[in-house]
């Protein structure tokens, strides 16, 4: 949808009817019950702070090694993003609405992937499922970054969407469902804070290499890092691939 707004209504007017969307968000936050929250009982360890939920994950492989996993593609693969402007215009010779097409691209292809992320197939194999979007994720960033076919990249980016929803789609459900119930707010908050935190860092990370290269050389540099720690990750954890 943004892709779309950013060709139609230019850059300014798609932050702003983004910054009006929040009105919704706000307005169903202030509609919530906050007498209907259910307070989890502590466990009488003295886990019950954020270090609870550190000990937690270092010490249990199934949750360490989702977290670990999405961590490394997000601070590696997730930050691509930040190089399509410059893939739009420097690679491809486009402008705003080259930028629009290629990001919607992206998003057709997320919503598609939800759509089969939420397919019963794919719910009763989620660590498939993981495996696949973990490895295609990077991939396909790799292919997209040696395109120079406006069409082409097009195809990959919504592949690149995709592979993205069903790598984190499962990702999200196994948390959900490995965490004790007594520390799954404490192992999500660290979780997202992990996700968040090392997207924007690879941002970074993704900016100087482009500085340092080109766009298409510090893509392919990330992609192919992602790709090698994610098969690290599956290397030491096999678990992962069977896990439901």
């Amino acid at each position: 949808m943004a892709g779309i707004l950013v060709a139609a209504i230019g850059v300014s007017g798609a932050f702003f009817l983004n910054g009006v969307s929040f009105l919704a968000v706000l307005g169903a936050l202030f509609l919530m019950d906050a007498a209907l929250i259910r307070r989890a009982q502590p466990d009488g360890t003295g886990r019950d702070d954020l270090w609870g939920g550190v000990r937690y994950l270092a010490g249990n492989r199934a949750s360490g090694s989702v977290v670990l996993l999405i961590s490394l593609s997000a601070f590696l693969a997730m930050p691509y993003y930040v190089l399509v402007p410059i893939f739009a215009k420097e690679v491809l010779g486009g402008g705003a609405g080259s930028y629009g097409g290629l990001m919607s691209a992206a998003g057709v292809g997320a919503v598609l992937g939800s759509l089969y992320a939420a397919s019963g197939g794919a719910v009763r194999r989620k660590g498939a499922l993981l495996t696949a979007g973990s490895l295609s994720f990077p991939l396909l960033l790799l292919a997209f970054s040696c395109s120079r076919s406006y069409t082409v990249s097009m195809l990959l980016l919504a592949a690149v969407g995709f592979a993205f929803v069903i790598q984190n789609a499962p990702a999200n459900s196994l948390l959900q469902s490995l965490v004790p119930d007594h520390l799954r707010g404490r192992v999500l908050a660290i979780y997202v804070s992990l996700f968040l935190g090392l997207m924007r860092l690879g941002g970074l990370l993704v900016g100087l290499l482009a500085t340092a290269t080109s766009a298409t050389a510090a893509l392919a540099i990330t992609a192919a890092g992602s790709l090698v720690a994610s098969l690290l990750v599956f290397r030491k954890f096999p678990e992962l691939r069977r896990m439901e």
